[in-house]
């Protein structure tokens, strides 16, 4: 095993097998810089407008093999041409293919059809090959007849045979002689150009070339025929490159590509030797049927040589000598089949490869079989993986939906807390609302309770002058109208909440209507200071109690005494008994007036105050409703006073 450039080759196999085995082609674009691969696959063709000339050449797509890293493709032993002998006929199929697969690369960047090579078209080439019309390039149609048995597309040419050491020696040499048949053949009218391009339709034309090496040694006699009927039913040897390609890379463990080798090369060989006998056979049977025919006339005929003139006796003795050459020549061939051995020899060999090839097709056999193994391993992997895949793609379809319905729920949690946030803040505008309204109308009451107080605190004083025997000095008649008047609060905004109506007091008694005042006995004119005779003063009798209280415009008696009669109106005594709380001092549940001595019992005080004329009496009726408002407010506020939202 030998490194090259992009790989390794083999010195014990063919150029042909490295290559194919190995990759170690160049590029098949000729217009593309060289991979560094030395060998081509196909081969420069000028523009048909333009056939003589080289401008297009890509320069960078061939590289010279004379740098070391290529010497393995020189030494000895490898692919080694006989400077003496020439190429052995397996070297010549190998160098066959390696021109027509470039012929065929060049005729698919056109469009036209592969060549194909038959095995026996490749024989028959090799009989043209021979003749020495083809040395002489003359194109003899009898010898093309008789090699190929029909007329034939031909190009006939010469390989130089100097210095040709090994394969890719005699590569290089075709090449040259290719390139000038095809970019450089103006003195034939590109006739060589044309053949090689011809355009043979839907048809894979079955060609081939023909070598052989002149006497001299010189030379190589280069044929290449080819016709437009079906292709023969022998093997297509065009086929062989990928025949190499399939058998895989070449290995340090080669021993089974080794005796395969060894069996191609065996049935080559024989396959050779069988192409020739019946090439023989063919020319012997057409030789014995002239003979036949030869000694029908001979029947048919008194046939006496004395009786035949010298020019037809000479023309008989040439007849006879060219049967007799043909006869030996056919005795000749027929010896030197035989001769040694040789095809017995081969038959040997041929059983001995086939025996070598059943053990190694057992062994090859085998190794399908663990190909195949591991190919069912591989299959079942991924399958494995492909299910994973699935799942998994599943499995995150599955995800992608509960994330998108989480986002949802998400989304949905936001807009719900979003909205109970507006609307607790809706309710507590409203409470706020609700709250500077209730503040506005406890302003309100506040003001209408003190002016409620200042007018207390007169009708206190009034009472405290009534009772120190004070004339008021501008009392109230009782029907003035009160200059004061208590702000009504505005109404607070409760909601949906029910309207609580205060309940309207009771009306108060106002006693019998019907009796009328009995009218008091005047006392005794006093004697303003005159003495008549009695020194003690008359005593004056007390007024009797009128039956029907005086809510009017009555004077009250100057006396500190007086007692007016007990009403029962619950409205005015508890706003009596509320103003007799700040206006007197209680003591053991009596009244103490400090007035000419006169102790009164609070219920006496109280019936005393009733008699007094009411100027506080509307404002007091403001006062107790304020009052019932402002306590239904506060039990609103006060059950409002948690927030929860």
């Amino acid at each position: 095993m030998k490194a090259v450039p992009n790989g390794v080759i083999d010195t014990s196999k063919s150029l042909l097998e490295n290559v194919s085995r190995n990759n170690l082609w160049n590029v098949a674009d000729m217009n593309a810089d060289s991979n560094g691969n030395i060998v081509e696959q196909n081969i420069y063709v000028t523009p048909d407008n333009d056939k003589g000339s080289y401008s297009g050449v890509n320069r960078n797509h061939s590289i010279a093999p004379s740098s070391s890293v290529y010497d393995p493709y020189y030494e000895d032993g490898m692919d080694t041409v006989n400077s003496q002998t020439g190429l052995t006929d397996a070297q010549k199929q190998e160098l066959a293919i390696l021109m027509l697969n470039q012929i065929n690369h060049a005729r698919m960047d056109r469009g036209l059809k592969p060549f194909v090579m038959t095995e026996q078209k490749y024989q028959q080439a090799q009989v043209r090959a021979s003749q020495h019309s083809a040395e002489v390039f003359d194109h003899n149609q009898d010898d093309i007849n008789s090699a190929f048995g029909q007329d034939q597309y031909e190009n006939l040419a010469y390989i130089d045979a100097n210095n040709i050491t090994n394969m890719l020696d005699a590569l290089s040499s075709a090449d040259n002689t290719l390139s000038s048949m095809l970019n450089a053949d103006a003195s034939s009218d590109w006739g060589h150009r044309e053949n090689f391009l011809e355009d043979t339709g839907t048809l894979s034309a079955n060609a081939a070339f023909g070598m052989h090496l002149t006497d001299d040694g010189q030379y190589y006699v280069l044929t290449f025929d080819y016709d437009l009927s079906n292709p023969d039913s022998t093997p297509n040897m065009m086929d062989r490159i990928a025949q190499y390609q399939a058998m895989g890379p070449i290995t340090g463990d080669s021993h089974v590509v080794d005796n395969s080798a060894k069996i191609n090369d065996l049935n080559n060989q024989i396959s050779n030797l069988q192409n020739t006998l019946a090439s023989q056979q063919s020319k012997l049977q057409n030789l014995q049927t002239q003979l036949q025919n030869l000694q029908a006339q001979k029947a048919n005929v008194q046939f006496d040589l004395s009786q035949l003139n010298a020019d037809q006796q000479a023309e008989y003795n040439n007849a006879k000598y060219t049967l007799n050459t043909i006869n030996d020549w056919k005795n000749g061939q027929l010896a030197n089949i035989n001769k040694d051995g040789h095809v017995q020899e081969a038959i040997n060999k041929l059983n001995q490869a086939k025996t070598s090839l059943t053990a190694e097709q057992s062994k090859l056999a085998q190794a399908n079989q663990d190909l195949k193994n591991a190919t069912d391993m591989q299959t079942q992997a991924d399958t494995n993986l492909q299910q994973a895949k699935d799942g998994l793609a599943q499995l995150n379809q599955v995800l992608a939906t509960k994330q998108a319905a989480l986002q949802t729920a998400k989304d949905n949690a936001n807009a719900s807390a979003n909205q109970a946030v507006k609307d607790a803040q809706a309710k507590l505008d409203k409470i706020n609302g609700k709250i500077a309204d209730l503040n506005k109308a406890i302003e309100a009451t506040k003001a209408t309770i003190s002016n409620a107080q200042a007018q207390l605190d007169k009708d206190n004083q009034k009472i405290t002058d009534i009772k120190n025997g004070q004339k008021p000095t501008n009392p109230n008649k009782g029907d003035d109208s009160q200059t004061t008047t208590p702000t009504n609060p505005s109404k607070p905004n409760t909601g949906s909440q029910p309207t609580t109506t205060p309940s309207e007091p009771s009306k108060p008694d106002s006693g019998n209507k019907g009796d009328k005042p009995v009218t008091p006995t005047n006392p005794v004119k006093p004697n303003n200071g005159k003495d008549e005779g009695n020194s003690q003063p008359t005593t004056p009798t007390n007024p009797t109690t009128p039956s029907k209280l005086d809510h009017g415009n009555a004077s009250i008696s100057g006396q500190a005494g007086h007692k007016p009669a007990t009403s029962d109106n619950s409205s005015q005594t508890a706003d009596s008994n509320a103003n007799s709380e700040t206006s007197a001092s209680q003591s053991n549940g009596q009244v103490s007036v400090s007035d000419a001595g006169v102790t009164m019992t609070r219920e006496q005080y109280k019936a005393q105050r009733n008699e007094l004329p009411q100027t506080g009496n509307e404002n007091s009726k403001a006062v107790i409703a304020l009052g019932v408002l402002a306590g239904m407010f506060g039990l609103s506020l006060a059950s409002k006073g948690k927030k929860e939202f």
